[in-house]
């Protein structure tokens, strides 16, 4: 990834570059999920916030928290899609 190289000639926290490469990786399944799925319309959730959810914010969410765990480095992830 372009962005990772660029944050390590800047001298980013190697713990730092792990969390945004999850994120980064996210972003890109996000993104192919979009172009290859019908993920449009309602979730027929609600958020914590009482909004209905959006299929693909849910989706969304389950993805960058799956990236995430996947890291030693984040110890808590919060979304408002999710309960607690």
């Amino acid at each position: 990834m372009e962005i990772i190289e660029h944050l390590k000639s800047k001298a980013v926290q190697p713990d730092l570059l792990v969390v945004i490469s999850a994120i980064c990786g996210a972003c890109e399944e996000i993104s192919r999920m979009i172009q290859s799925k019908n993920v449009g319309g309602k979730a027929g959730t609600q958020n914590v916030f009482g909004e209905e959810q959006l299929a693909l914010d849910v989706a969304s969410d389950k993805v960058i928290s799956t990236a995430l765990k996947k890291t030693s480095e984040v110890f808590v992830y919060a979304s408002e899609e999710l309960e607690k």
